[in-house]
């Protein structure tokens, strides 16, 4: 598994993780699922699976770089011919650009879920707005997995970028979830006790708002749920949802 710069304990630690494993469709693995023991992953035909690969951390669209070199399509053409199979590709990631701190590796500005835009000569997020950049770089990352026989595990949320994190780039105050980096108001401050992350009870996950499903517009439980929207029907997957 690739080092990162990035707590391992605050990738441990989120609430909840929503998980989109998409299978690579190769002649030994034409589908996965979940035992009902609930104790490995299966193919189509119930055989258990093992699964070996990264729980990376790297910006999502392929050519963009978050603090550090690492690459998910370097990761997958390198294992593949050692029978690598898995690779974590995570959402969550914030923008970073040259000028964060930490900076991007390349000092290039890391495409994010949501489209920043100029927002009276600062660039912010536009909750309604979707980054082509980001989705199509994904959807190429996909492709490739397919090619190389991986299956991918989304993760769309994650605790990294909801907590405080000493100021840095990769936390809460470099967010996109921040009403502070967003151009507009899209809802309520998240941070009720004011104690700079939403990684608290009742902040960022607020399972009473999603109303079976429905969460309200003006809630931050509604953008979770376009994003989790957003990815469900893109990639043919299937879904698991699980706490972490």
């Amino acid at each position: 598994m690739l080092a990162s710069k990035w707590p391992a304990k605050a990738v441990s630690a989120a609430a909840i993780c929503v998980i989109f494993v998409i299978l690579a469709a190769t002649p030994i693995m034409a589908g996965v699922g979940i035992h009902p023991s609930g104790r490995y992953y299966t193919d189509t035909n119930g055989n258990a699976k093992f699964l070996l690969g990264y729980y990376a951390w790297a910006a999502a669209p392929d050519g963009y770089f978050i603090d550090h070199p690492a690459r998910y399509s370097v990761m997958m053409n390198q294992g593949s011919p050692y029978k690598i199979n898995y690779i974590r590709i995570g959402l969550g990631g914030n923008r970073m650009t040259a000028t964060t701190n930490p900076p991007s590796w390349d000092g290039s500005t890391q495409p994010v879920p949501f489209l920043f835009v100029n927002c009276g000569g600062t660039y912010k997020a536009d909750m309604n707005q979707w980054d082509p950049v980001f989705w199509n770089g994904l959807k190429a990352q996909c492709d490739l997995a397919q090619q190389k026989g991986f299956i991918v595990h989304l993760t769309i949320f994650d605790g990294v970028g909801t907590r405080s994190n000493g100021g840095a780039s990769y936390g809460y105050s470099n967010s996109d979830w921040n009403p502070a980096n967003q151009c507009g108001t899209f809802y309520p401050n998240p941070d009720t006790n004011q104690n700079g992350q939403i990684d608290d009870p009742g902040e960022f996950y607020r399972v009473t708002e999603f109303n079976n499903g429905n969460p309200a517009p003006g809630t931050i439980s509604y953008y979770e749920k376009l994003l989790i929207d957003k990815v469900r029907p893109s990639w043919r997957a299937t879904t698991m949802f699980s706490t972490r």
